[in-house]
């Protein structure tokens, strides 16, 4: 049994590969049209199956592959689908260079968390494996970590580990614990930069939990790579980088200012990329590639617009919103309230504001222009002519790179009334069982406290909604409700958690 097999790397969804999002992806920077309906999807280092589960759920048209070097992990993979009555999904244990000659052809491939783990053959046979069994317009998604900004956590890796007799993995995990904490305690009032990104990183050692301390830092293999080498070793391959697949979410969206600095000094793209991770401090990339050879994809703007629905989360303040021209209204982020957004424009403030009353659902392009402007005219505000919807479908462009709109080429399922009593999809029950994350269709994630654990596990169409705040009144008071903020009585509390909770799985569709 490996160290793998006797502690599991703890697995979660990993937003963004989702086929539907990868091929946007690669359509909105110069790849190839990949298909994602019906598409066939490998996964390289699936684990337990926490990704590949709600991406078979959510897809049944699709067909996805989970292969991973853990028999313990797979084989909980396998009873997680089959307990979810998944059709489409496919397990291997096994090394890669001996199960995936064998597993067909594909249009997506993962290795989420693999290429800096693994020895160069490896990491060279799985770059062979996708050359030979990735259609011509496929996508592969790579995450792998990156120099500098690894140069320091390495040396952690190094100063935090020691080369002793086997001992039990916990032991070894407490051990490079306390060596962090002690080494940061000794540099704790010195005031050099280096001291503090010193200190930084320890701190993060000291305080991860014992399934990132054995496999981040005390792993016997753990490399770091320079973008443009990783970048060029994957071109003779035959592939060519197009974008970094999560360059919406907030740690992959790469400062303005720092983008154009790189820009300014460098031309060469694979040293610009170089240079923002330089300047960046960025320590792990998850990037998309497709074949040299691929046909790209440049769709016209509108074009894009034609294919995909629109979703955008943004609260206007205040409200009333002035649909005015001239008038500036800022808009919020629910996810994000600190990205902020502004505008005086009459049809980007109307499809905006639009978007965020029937949010998260989507709506397309054609349809949610003609309620704008219907609005406007609702509000006698002069009807916008083409350059002024051009200049709103921009504006949902910079939208979805701020990750403030998503652009879907997937619709996702429609709202649920809260039921009598609720219960939730057997994927969502799965994920509250087993983690403190559920995923949405969209392969969104919403990270959960233990308050909202305990709610939702009870949403199994047993009880109604004004019986399972009784349940969690009376729990809570047995714990001594020490969670309630003194403001609030036990029931305001967990009544509004309870409402927040069935309404948050009621729009997202993960109510039966």
């Amino acid at each position: 049994m490996t160290r793998y097999d006797e502690s599991p790397y703890a697995c979660n969804p990993v937003p963004c590969t989702a086929p539907e999002q990868l091929a946007l992806a690669s359509l909105l920077h110069g790849g190839p049209s990949t298909p994602f309906t019906g598409a066939r999807v490998l996964e390289i280092g699936c684990g337990d199956g926490a990704n590949l589960m709600p991406l078979a759920f959510f897809r049944p048209d699709c067909r996805f592959v989970g292969v991973d070097a853990s028999a313990v992990q797979i084989d909980d993979a396998r009873r997680s689908a089959n307990r979810l009555a998944l059709a489409n999904v496919a397990l291997h244990a096994g090394d890669i260079r001996d199960v995936g000659p064998a597993l067909g052809e594909f249009d997506y491939v993962v290795a989420h968390g693999v290429m800096s783990w693994v020895p160069d053959v490896v990491r060279d046979a799985i770059f062979a494996l996708c050359r030979n069994q990735l259609t011509p317009d496929g996508l592969v998604y790579l995450s792998y970590n990156t120099n500098p900004g690894w140069l320091v956590r390495g040396l952690v890796r190094r100063v935090i580990s020691q080369p002793r007799a086997r001992r039990a993995l916990d032991a070894l995990a407490a051990e490079a614990r306390e060596r962090a904490r002690s080494l940061r305690t000794a540099i704790a009032e010195a005031e050099h930069p280096y001291a503090l990104l010193l200190r930084k990183e320890l701190g993060i050692a000291e305080g991860a939990a014992e399934s990132m301390l054995l496999h981040d830092y005390l792993a016997p293999q753990n490399r770091a790579y320079w973008f443009a080498e990783f970048a060029e070793r994957a071109s003779t391959f035959g592939f060519r980088y197009l974008v970094e697949a999560p360059y919406t979410l907030p740690e992959y969206r790469v400062p303005p200012s720092i983008d154009r600095a790189a820009r300014e000094l460098e031309r060469d793209p694979l040293r610009i990329e170089t240079l923002i991770d330089a300047l960046w401090y960025r320590q792990h990339r998850a990037s998309l590639f497709c074949r040299t050879d691929a046909a790209a994809a440049r769709l016209p703007r509108a074009e894009i617009f034609e294919r995909v629905t629109i979703a955008a989360g943004c609260k206007p303040e205040p409200e009333p919103v002035r649909y005015e021209a001239g008038v500036e209204q800022t808009f919020a982020g629910l996810a994000e309230p600190h990205i902020v957004s502004r505008s005086s424009d009459p049809l980007d403030k109307a499809v905006i504001t639009i978007l965020a009353e029937i949010w998260p659902l989507g709506i397309g392009w054609r349809d949610l222009a003609a309620l704008a402007r219907s609005r406007l005219d609702d509000h006698r505000v002069t009807q916008p002519n083409a350059e002024a919807e051009a200049e709103a479908q921009q504006s949902m462009l910079d939208l979805h790179v701020k990750g403030q709109a998503d652009l879907r080429l997937r619709a996702m399922p429609t709202p649920k009334v809260v039921g009598y009593p609720p219960a939730l999809v057997p994927l969502t029950r799965w994920e509250v069982e087993r983690r403190a994350i559920i995923t949405t269709p969209t392969h969104q994630r919403f990270a959960l406290t233990a308050a909202d654990r305990a709610i939702l596990a009870r949403l199994i169409g047993e009880g109604t909604p004004p019986e399972l705040l009784r349940e969690m009144v009376e729990q809570e008071r047995a714990g001594s409700a020490q969670n309630v903020p003194d403001t609030m009585t036990v029931e305001e509390w967990v009544g509004g958690l309870l409402a927040r909770d069935l309404q948050l799985v009621a729009r997202w569709g993960l109510l039966q």
